[in-house]
């Protein structure tokens, strides 16, 4: 079985979190979102994936150097295939042109039984779990049917799980993976597939990817970096979980850390308290720094992200700390802020 991970575009909604490295490598719960996506690929039985990128980045991830087209892994050959929009047939190279196969983003948590089941179809598009009957641009759903509708295509982004399954002669086909879909409809019937997903389209997303992760494994519901766990971690904090702690991280005496993700090289200062937020890379949180994370109504917390405001669904939610910034001694943050990526908040301030 063969397959491609679509790992083109930026998300500016999940800024700050992102200023610094591509959405695809950010850490969810010890391993990169894309690390996760090819994982629950070869848990199914892929065997060769196509990864679609501009990003240099991607190859680091697992241990290729830059420019190296190919390598392999032990259960999986990965190629590298420049962003596909100049060549038709580029988008697939490196998979058997003899073969179908599938197509999924990189920066999505798959549920792996709904790409398995995806995958015993010849042709399918995976649909997340709104009402039967639906639209999404030219594409029309009707229970496990989808079929292609007269019309210019449009982008909703409603009943689109993103994951499909392509006949061999899709290799083929005009690139693109909106007219691709449309071509795959118009000729092949295809089935329509219930996705379970989980996107991760904003801070919110993020921070409860990584604490649904955290709380499902085995023997605990924190997640440790050995050189957090082995140095940096004073005796006399207190980690309450789900929490999920990077790399190189500190957290000094008498800090609480609650329901939350620190980042690589983020340091927690003396007395602080840090509940329900996200600590972005190589931040500092000073000494006795407290956010916030409930109303006192006890309703769900509204956030702002890239510009929108988001009901977070969480009724504790504290803050999104940017990678870099620094929030000095003694300030309290309140629920549902976003400190920007580099900022230095001032002692004692509140906000």
């Amino acid at each position: 079985m063969q397959a491609v991970i679509d790992a083109t575009g930026n998300v500016s909604s999940l800024s700050p979190i992102n200023d610094r490295r591509s959405h695809f490598t950010l850490p969810v719960a010890g391993k990169t979102v894309i690390e996760h996506v090819v994982d629950t690929l070869v848990e199914i039985g892929v065997e060769r994936i196509a990864i679609v990128t501009d990003e240099d980045s991607l190859r680091t991830v697992f241990g290729a150097e830059r420019g190296v087209d190919r390598l392999a892994t032990e259960d999986v050959e990965l190629c590298f295939v420049k962003h596909y929009y100049v060549d038709r047939a580029a988008k697939t190279n490196g998979l058997a042109s003899d073969s179908g196969f599938l197509w999924v983003r990189g920066d999505i948590l798959y549920d792996q039984e709904s790409l398995a089941e995806l995958a015993e179809h010849d042709a399918a598009i995976g649909h997340v779990n709104l009402p039967t009957a639906g639209v999404h641009g030219r594409l029309e759903f009707n229970g496990d049917r989808v079929r292609a509708r007269p019309g210019d295509i449009e982008h909703s982004g409603a009943h689109m799980a993103y994951a499909y399954k392509f006949p061999a002669e899709a290799h083929e086909w005009d690139y693109g993976i909106d007219p691709m879909t449309i071509e795959l409809a118009d000729t092949h019937s295809p089935e329509a597939v219930l996705v379970d997903w989980t996107p991760i389209t904003n801070p919110n997303d993020y921070l409860e990817a990584n604490l649904a992760f955290a709380a499902r494994q085995e023997g605990g519901d924190i997640v440790w970096a050995e050189s957090s766990l082995d140095e940096g971690l004073a005796q006399n904090c207190v980690i309450t979980g789900p929490c999920v702690i990077g790399e190189d991280v500190t957290i000094e005496p008498g800090a609480i850390v609650e329901s939350s993700v620190i980042l690589d090289g983020a340091t927690i200062g003396a007395g602080s308290y840090v509940g329900h937020s996200v600590i972005g890379e190589g931040a500092t949180v000073e000494q006795n720094v407290t956010t916030n994370t409930r109303a006192a109504s006890g309703e769900t917390i509204v956030a702002e992200f890239d510009g929108e405001r988001i009901d977070t669904g969480r009724t504790e939610f504290g803050a999104i700390v940017g990678p870099g910034a620094t929030v000095q001694a003694g300030v309290t943050i309140r629920r549902g802020t976003t400190v920007d990526t580099g900022l230095t908040v001032d002692p004692g301030e509140t906000v």
